[in-house]
């Protein structure tokens, strides 16, 4: 009887120790995406700072402070609000789907401009050793 709750406390361990791995990961491709989007949010708006990983098409699909008109550098009386989820990833041997909502305001007396409880679906594959974000989607 002893024999067998070792065992099974070792096969408990084994599978707790791949669940840590495997969260491990996803926080890992979820904190680079997280970046990755901070950047396409900077005031001002900057370069791709990561080419190898992201085209800079979907860098700027990241970016959706700077879809708007409405902005603090534009106008000194804009007033912002932006709210995000933290990035959730899934991953697989070829890639991983990632996900996050944001929603943005901006409001200059007059006018106002915004976007509200919006998903974004970020998809990447692994290339050579390394993670690759093939596609930025948010649904119109």
């Amino acid at each position: 009887m002893k024999k067998i709750t070792k065992i099974i406390k070792r096969i408990l361990y084994y599978i707790c120790f791949c669940v840590l791995i495997y969260l491990a990961g996803s926080a890992y491709i979820g904190l680079k995406i997280e970046s990755l989007i901070v950047a396409a949010n900077a005031v001002p708006p900057t370069d791709n700072p990561s080419p190898e990983i992201i085209s800079d098409e979907n860098f700027r699909r990241l970016g959706y402070k700077n879809m708007h008109s409405i902005r603090w550098s534009d106008s000194p009386n804009a007033r912002e609000f932006s709210w995000r989820t933290p990035v959730f990833t899934l991953y697989g041997p070829k890639g991983a789907k990632s996900v996050y909502m944001y929603s943005y305001e901006a409001h200059d007396g007059e006018w106002s401009t915004g976007s509200w409880r919006i998903p974004v679906w970020v998809t990447s594959e692994f290339k050579d050793g390394s993670l690759v974000i093939t596609n930025v989607f948010e649904p119109a």
